[in-house]
């Protein structure tokens, strides 16, 4: 039988824990373990079989188990307790299920006779790959000079993470839900010293280019958010959205300086996300996708989701296409001081617009006339929404929208409540 990962052999005579102290007389004794195999392994589940030396005096039986490999000398708060079933005379089995695949397990069988447990050595499990097909998330990170990268995912976790390094762990608890790098999930790598070549920290300076490596996170992440980093200079690109359940993009990569790259998500990589509140706010993003809320119809703000990316040079014609329901943006672009030219026609889908407080300030680079939608030859700008109700929401709060756009060609046309406080 192949155990798949399985750390030990088809049949093991298990040896007694240390901790065990059985001095009860001889009706009270627990009995031995026998053998215990690995039976049924299905997607998410597997079933183990134990085999003692009677079942007479057991009162209790199951199994322990936790994330992680078999180091810990006896479960904790931390593992799970599961009942066996009685499958012979002298036998039990134990199934666990909602295993996270690829994830290793450190297990322990337990027999008590209602006054003295008795464990299993520990046991290793490798939960196959449960074949789900949903692509996992890529991250491109930048250690810290101690080697330590944190990455900025936040909610109920269940996932497995491949640091790149060789290094494999699953995850699986609620994460960065406190003060910054409480709960926070890292990973300290073993880096190349700069001037010998042994292991061990380094020193920038005297390297050329700084050790990067590729982060894969495979299964359950709902929510991405920077806040529960203490420093998220080592993000430097994400290479694939992958398909993890993301739920919430508040402060995702916010303040996160060396962020210069975001691909393309998915067709429904972003279909269940509530907020992209500040989400690349302060990042180093030249370009943005066009397709970037292609599944996120429903997003009724963008506020500060851009703001202070002071490397984004250009903005894609659609990129607000999908947002025909958008109602309100505040800084949503503000401090973007590389933006040179805004599409004409980047908000015809966005006529519900009811407020664009600061969306452009200090967009100190940006040239050519403001946009606008043409209809029946008629250009309408934004700050001339009001004249056409019948086509338009009018935007009522707009103080500081056009702040500093100083170079706009239509700049003295811009009502002066678009461009003060």
């Amino acid at each position: 039988m192949n155990l798949k990962g399985f750390i030990l052999s088809v049949f093991v005579t298990l040896a007694l824990c240390s901790c065990v102290v059985d001095p009860s007389p001889e009706g009270y004794r627990v009995p031995e373990f026998g053998s215990i195999t690995v039976g049924e392994e299905t997607p998410g589940s597997v079933e183990f079989k134990c085999q003692v030396s009677s079942m007479a005096q057991v009162a209790e039986y199951g199994l322990y188990f936790t994330t992680g490999s078999a180091t810990k000398a006896a479960p904790d708060a931390d593992w799970t307790k599961v009942q066996g079933t009685q499958s012979a005379e002298d036998a039990f089995s134990v199934r666990i299920d909602d295993l996270l695949g690829g994830a290793t397990y450190s297990c322990r069988l337990f027999i008590s006779n209602g006054r003295v447990e008795r464990l299993s050595e520990p046991l290793s499990y490798a939960a196959p790959d449960n074949g789900s097909g949903a692509p996992p998330m890529v991250l491109r990170v930048e250690p810290s000079t101690d080697g330590l990268v944190c990455l900025p995912v936040r909610g109920e976790v269940k996932c497995v993470v491949d640091w790149g390094d060789g290094s494999k762990e699953a995850y699986i608890g609620t994460y960065g839900t406190g003060s910054p790098a409480s709960g926070c999930i890292t990973h300290t790598y073993v880096l190349p010293d700069a001037t010998s070549g042994a292991t061990s920290s380094y020193e920038p300076a005297y390297m050329q280019e700084p050790p990067e490596f590729v982060v894969s996170i495979s299964g359950r992440v709902p929510a991405l958010s920077s806040t529960v980093m203490t420093d998220c200079s080592c993000i430097r690109a994400v290479l694939d959205w992958g398909e993890t359940g993301l739920e919430d993009m508040t402060s995702a990569f916010k303040g996160c300086g060396a962020l210069e790259e975001i691909a393309a998500p998915g067709p429904a990589t972003f279909a269940n996300v509530e907020s992209f509140r500040g989400a690349f706010n302060g990042t180093a993003l030249t370009t943005l996708p066009p397709n970037l809320f292609e599944s996120a119809t429903h997003i009724r703000e963008l506020n500060e989701t851009f703001k202070d990316c002071k490397f984004l040079a250009t903005l894609p014609e659609g990129l607000l296409s999908p947002l025909t329901g958008l109602e309100r943006m505040v800084s949503t672009f503000a401090g973007c001081s590389s933006l040179t030219a805004i599409p004409a026609s980047f908000f015809d889908s966005n006529r519900a617009l009811a407020a664009m407080e600061g969306v452009f300030m200090n967009c100190s680079a940006l040239a050519g006339e403001s946009p606008y939608t043409e209809t029946g030859g008629t250009r309408i700008h934004l700050y001339e929404r009001g004249q056409y109700p019948d086509i338009f929401t009018p935007i009522d709060r707009t103080y500081l929208c056009f702040f500093g756009c100083l170079n706009l060609s239509d700049y003295e046309q811009i009502p002066q409540n678009w461009k003060k406080p």
